[in-house]
């Protein structure tokens, strides 16, 4: 006998979700016939459908009903060039498109002509009428349950709705907090234990099956529990951060990181690493590489800074969590989140190591190399091949005075010193350690560059995973940086190659429109990476999508224009969500650097933005959006070490006067807004 799942946060067989774990806390088997984004329809068809295949080993079913928003396209044949978009359903035959047309002109049309907020709410109804009465009649077990609190609503649009609302027997359901569901129980988890609501996801939805849905008091065995949480220690006390400072991290010494430990930023194209962002990176020793491959991780210089950590000393290198630390005794720096991913156990096994020990990471980011297609006006020649093709052949810009001018007046070619035909010592070191250990003991791994999917190396490892993935950590966790501006056919090969990932986190950097997104970032076609972002989301490859805005001060133009498309595509889909990172360097590409007017003209356009929208977003999206008027209100400079607001105006005037002149662009034109002030400096 097993346990049957249908609805949201099943599609995913055998994944880290509400049926996983009420199946692990029975003891029992289960099996999901979940979809990405089904709708209604499709689940009630589904319930049905399965019923009638295993109805004499069905223990208890489970349903997750959805958003009434979501509507189910069946289609003779494959849409043209979205194959990757339409699915094949085997025992109905119907080649099913999930939640919405995959065209986006179609399901635009669908939306203007036919859809109906009320018939929807009406339809849903309906399902769950019907899926009940049907389970009832085959004497199944059962349990249904919402994905949020706008599943259901109490107001009804016609005497038949109520009718039918009646009808539904409403013992059969759970509910949190009244009538909320497990989206409304996940955020409230993620603001009590101050997380993202992406990293408190897992946890969350095993107290929904364990407290909501079971109402047990029983945990798992530790040992289940550390196979299901590699990163959770200690389920019946999960510490807040200042708990956790002081008898976790403190209790080893004063100065203790597991960062320096389990993670690390590597770039491969120059042989430089650090153990966190904070620090700046150092050379990765040749010699040492070897013999020993795991030293492009495990340095001399981190060796000595992990000594000085045991013994309670502060490395120099790690004066950012000083600092903050020094605020005050609760004040939380980012050593307690860099190592609160990772396990009690992991920790004691550092602190208790002798300093000079190699190990393996948990947590790493990764650049194979800086090939990309883009040359964005706040990047440089060392993290983009196209910036340094410009200085090479156009020579250095001249004239700047503020900080980052030594950016823009040379190649970087010790960003890159291995040509393309040649060995790169540091990635053939990479991957001796990868095949030999690495890739056993990964939780996460994230791929930056430049632009990924341009690299051999990412294919080469890819290539690798497809062919031995059942060697590697089962739970590993891939993240991705991408701008999404490969050819639709490299697109459409990453895609496939994610599927051998237990869960994909993909990451993409967009804060303007059109025209001025282009400008911001060259080589980008705006309409042809919202295209691809769209066809991402729909295929459901990556568990989460998030885009990374750089706040500059070009983008606040049209930056709410922007941020109101990426609703518009969260409203159908909630599989998207953004960071709103502020420019600091250089400086003069700062949103400070505009006058007094504009930034309170870009302030209130945020805040209206916030205002109309706020229904939608995630606590980490207002948090940030906030953050941002808050910054354009109150902060006067970018950093300490900025130079006055006078030599900045002149420096911005100075560079994109030359950036146009090498690009065939026009500010002025581009940004009409900007550009009259722009004129005058």
């Amino acid at each position: 006998m097993k346990i049957v799942c249908h609805g949201w946060g099943g599609y995913r067989n055998n994944g880290w979700s509400w049926p996983k774990y009420v199946a692990e806390l029975q003891g029992k088997d289960y099996e999901t016939f979940s979809f990405k984004n089904a709708s209604n329809e499709t689940i009630s068809r589904k319930v049905i459908d399965s019923v009638l295949e295993l109805r004499s080993s069905i223990s208890h079913l489970y349903v997750m009903w959805t958003g009434p928003e979501k509507y189910e396209v069946v289609q003779k044949d494959y849409v043209l060039g979205s194959e990757s978009l339409v699915v094949k359903d085997q025992n109905t035959n119907f080649k099913v498109a999930y939640g919405q047309h995959p065209q986006k002109e179609k399901h635009e049309f669908y939306n203007k002509h036919f859809f109906n907020l009320d018939r929807q709410y009406y339809r849903t109804l309906e399902h769950i009428l019907r899926t009940q009465q049907f389970l009832t009649s085959q004497s199944i077990s059962f349990t249904m349950m919402i994905e949020h609190k706008d599943v259901l609503r109490n107001t009804f649009s016609s005497i038949s709705e109520k009718r039918l609302y009646n009808e539904i027997d409403w013992s059969k359901f759970i509910f949190y907090d009244g009538k909320k569901g497990i989206k409304e129980f996940i955020t409230d988890y993620a603001n009590k234990n101050s997380q993202s609501e992406h990293d408190a996801s897992r946890l969350a939805q095993y107290y929904w099956a364990k407290n909501i849905i079971l109402k047990t008091e029983n945990f798992l065995p530790n040992d289940k529990f550390e196979n299901l949480f590699p990163k959770v220690n200690n389920v019946e006390n999960v510490l807040n951060d200042v708990d956790y400072k002081k008898q976790i991290l403190d209790t080893k010494s004063a100065s203790f990181c597991g960062a320096k430990w389990y993670n690390a930023t590597i770039w491969l194209g120059s042989g430089m690493t650090t153990s966190c962002h904070h620090p700046l990176p150092h050379k990765i020793d040749l010699e040492e590489i070897k013999t020993n491959p795991s030293a492009i991780h495990n340095t001399k210089q981190k060796k000595e800074q992990r000594r000085q950590m045991q013994c309670g000393e502060r490395p120099a290198g790690c004066e950012y969590c000083w600092k903050i630390e020094d605020m005050g005794r609760n004040a939380i720096s980012d050593r307690v989140y860099k190592s609160k991913i990772f396990t009690n156990e992991d920790l004691h096994t550092a602190f208790a190591t002798n300093h000079q020990a190699n190990h393996n990471l948990k947590t790493l980011e990764i650049a194979f190399d800086r090939t990309c297609q883009f040359a964005c006006t706040y990047c440089n020649p060392a993290f983009s091949t196209t910036w340094a093709n410009d200085i090479k052949q156009k020579g250095p810009y001249t004239g700047l005075q503020s900080d980052g001018r030594n950016h823009f007046t040379h190649s970087h070619e010790s960003a890159e010193p291995y040509k393309k035909d040649e060995t790169n010592p540091y990635v053939e070191a990479f991957y001796k350690w990868w095949e030999s250990d690495l890739h056993k003991t990964l939780d996460e791994l994230r791929i930056t560059g430049g632009e990924p999917m341009m690299s051999p190396n990412l294919w080469r490892l890819l290539d690798w995973i497809e062919t031995q993935g059942d060697k590697i950590n089962p739970n590993m966790r891939l993240a991705i940086n991408t701008n999404l501006g490969a050819k639709k056919e490299i697109i459409e090969r990453f895609k496939k190659k994610l599927w051998n990932f237990h869960a994909v986190d993909l990451y993409t950097s967009n804060e303007s429109v059109f025209q001025q997104a282009e400008y911001i970032r060259d080589g980008m076609d705006f309409e042809y990476w919202y295209e691809n972002l769209n066809d991402i989301i729909l295929s459901g490859v990556p568990n989460s999508v998030h885009n990374m805005c750089t706040i500059n001060a070009l983008c606040l133009e049209s930056l709410s224009k922007f941020l109101e498309i990426l609703v518009g595509m969260k409203n159908h889909k909630r599989s998207i969500n953004f960071t709103l990172n502020i420019l600091r360097f250089p400086s003069f590409q700062s949103p400070l650097v505009l006058p007094d007017d504009l930034r309170n003209k870009f302030k209130g356009d945020i805040e209206k933005f916030l205002t109309n929208n706020e229904k939608w977003l995630e606590g980490m999206e207002i948090e940030h959006t906030k953050r941002l008027i808050e910054y354009l209100d109150v902060v006067k400079t970018p950093h300490a070490g900025a130079a006055t607001q006078d030599k900045l105006q002149k420096d911005f005037k100075v560079f994109y006067s030359q950036y146009d002149t090498r690009r065939g662009k026009s500010f002025e034109k581009t940004f009409p807004i900007i550009g009259e002030w722009y004129r005058g400096i």
